[in-house]
């Protein structure tokens, strides 16, 4: 469950490429024209728009060993997110609440957690409630407190004197973006309003969307009647 460690990567290599030039080409001002924006300046102030915010929903997808990762998570405060995660073909539903992590059971997640296929009349359809621990270990790698620390966290000094790198004006799903794309890099942030990262690619398959920033609600937990804890299994 590294997924936000990939992320890092792809802000710490667009600053180091020694971006300082500007979407509009100048660093000139004058009484007509407000002050230009260096891409340093976007990313810094990307930076803390995402340490400012309270939910995102993300969707996207990157490869480990030899499966692609697929996920469509919703993140809530320090610790709750909701959504659905994949691994090869096999897909199921997680949701965390406050210390509580549950695991939707379907034929998918019996498979990985070794458990027999004949076990889904019985299991498929509940939420398997795991112990504290096993959500701690998911707190930790997938929360927007990790989604700002580690992968928009720290980012390095950029060179002061090459404008060859751009944030160039561009559209994404209909939506005005700034675009910065460099050796297999790409990352489009929101022109127009708070600068939130919009999409993240990056080599190795990574590819990340964002939407829905402060605008996520908090996820339920599951009626208990739904509900097995592991213990019982």
């Amino acid at each position: 469950m590294q997924l936000t460690g990939k992320l890092g990567p792809v802000v710490a290599a667009a600053l180091s490429a020694g971006l300082l030039a500007t979407a509009c080409g100048g660093s000139s001002q004058s009484a007509h024209h407000p002050p230009v924006k260096t891409a340093a300046d976007i990313l810094r102030e990307m930076q803390s728009a995402v340490r400012s915010a309270k939910s995102v929903h993300m969707t996207g997808s990157t490869v480990s060993g030899s499966q692609t990762v697929t996920f469509d998570m919703s993140f809530y405060g320090h610790s709750d997110m909701s959504g659905t995660f994949g691994e090869g073909r096999g897909k199921f539903s997680m949701l965390l609440t406050g210390s509580s992590m549950y695991i939707k059971a379907n034929r998918a997640f019996l498979k990985v957690a070794h458990v027999p296929a004949r076990a889904c009349s019985t299991l498929c359809g509940k939420y398997i409630k795991l112990p504290a621990s096993a959500a701690g270990q998911f707190t930790g790698s997938l929360s927007m407190s990790a989604l700002s620390s580690q992968a928009f966290g720290t980012v390095p000094t950029p060179a002061t004197k090459d404008a060859s790198k751009l944030f160039v004006p561009a559209s994404y799903d209909g939506h005005p973006v700034l675009k910065f794309s460099s050796g297999g890099y790409t990352i489009d942030v929101a022109s127009t309003g708070t600068p939130y990262p919009v999409l993240v690619k990056a080599p190795g398959g990574v590819s990340i969307t964002f939407s829905q920033w402060n605008a996520v609600k908090p996820p339920a937990a599951p009626p208990a009647s739904k509900v097995l804890n592991i213990g019982q299994l």
